[in-house]
């Protein structure tokens, strides 16, 4: 605040001469005298002073940081089936923390009035990295076929099966483990799709369109067929196949429950007195009953394999190498080496 100050001198009393007086001169006047652009300001408001912010209690810090946990395509759910602190693998049994699979063999003489023996391979991950497609050949235009038990052995698979046996010459739209290798301008077979957040779908030829497929993100494609089971999980009354196929065979099909939760089956056949295997009705009702809501049938006839820790475990009536397998791994593990050099 500006201000001048300006004195002006009071006039002196009268003093006796005879003895001095106190001094009760009045003090000088002092005029507070304004600039006047300044008696216009307003008179500043003072500020409140600032409410003190209580300072939190102090707690002991944790001496760990907690890791994050691993939810994946399970959401978290059905942890039970996993384990967390060690790995237990037997002869028919494998689960570590992110890998549940249990294999079942099973005789049945009441499903189709025939003797019967297949394999389920119940499977749960929580990463759909861990199903793999293997082929004989890495580089899938060149071609090649190998045992299952070589091909398992190269991928360390825990569990593995016959796949499609797809060739370039076939109409087809292959996905091998997040790659696209092939794509026909037009398909006549089933396609069956395992997409990376783990839900499986199943495509009639009509209804292929590789550019919306790749836009979901596929991890595997599998182009044999045919689809067995409908919309609703029941099998379905016709199929889109060759009729070379139809018939009793031994067989093999993935089965799809939830995203995270699927099924290998392999049935024998054509062995009297061991196992006749399965028509397509026979083996779409048998994944139904297994509780899939979507299955597919794969290469079977000789070519329906499966292995445990690479050794194969069903009895098909005579032994064939194959073009590729479907198989459970530990994502962390690649391959050891190609099965054949391309």
């Amino acid at each position: 605040l500006g201000c001048r100050l300006m004195r002006t001198a009071s006039p002196a009393p009268a003093v006796p001469s005879a003895s001095p007086a106190p001094d009760t001169a009045e003090p000088e006047a002092v005029t507070l005298e304004m600039d006047a652009e300044e008696t216009t300001r307003p008179t500043p408001v003072p500020t409140p002073p600032a409410t003190p912010i209580p300072t939190p209690l102090q707690t002991d810090a944790p001496s760990f940081t907690p890791e994050p946990t691993r939810l994946g395509i399970l959401s978290g759910l059905h942890a039970d089936r996993f384990s967390s602190d060690a790995v237990v693998h037997t002869a028919d049994t494998y689960r570590d923390d992110a890998r549940s699979i249990t294999l079942t063999r099973t005789e049945d003489s009441t499903r189709t009035g025939n003797t019967l023996v297949y394999f389920v391979a119940d499977i749960w991950v929580k990463n759909v990295e861990s199903i793999r497609r293997v082929q004989a050949n890495p580089v899938f235009r060149l071609g090649a076929t190998a045992s299952i038990e070589k091909m398992s052995e190269a991928a360390n698979a825990i569990v593995a099966m016959s796949g499609d046996y797809c060739q370039p010459a076939y109409k087809s739209f292959v996905v091998i483990n997040g790659e696209t290798v092939h794509t026909s301008r037009r398909f006549d077979r089933d396609l069956c799709v395992l997409y990376r957040d783990g839900t499986m779908e199943m495509y009639a030829p009509r209804d292929i369109v590789p550019d919306d497929i790749l836009a979901r993100d596929p991890w595997i494609t599998w182009n044999f067929g045919p689809i067995l089971l409908d919309d609703r999980g029941q099998p379905l009354q016709t199929f889109n196949l060759p009729d070379t196929i139809g018939g009793k065979n031994p067989r093999a099909a993935i089965g799809y429950f939830e995203p995270g939760h699927y099924c290998f089956v392999v049935a024998d056949g054509r062995q009297k007195g061991y196992s006749l295997g399965l028509d397509l009705d026979e083996l779409a009702e048998l994944m139904r009953d297994l509780g899939c809501t979507a299955a597919y049938n794969l290469d079977g006839g000789i070519s329906a394999q499966i292995s445990w820790d690479g050794k194969r475990v069903n009895s098909p009536e005579s032994i064939r190498s194959i073009r590729d397998i479907v198989c459970v791994v530990n994502p962390s593990e690649q391959l050891d080496q190609p099965v054949n050099e391309p």
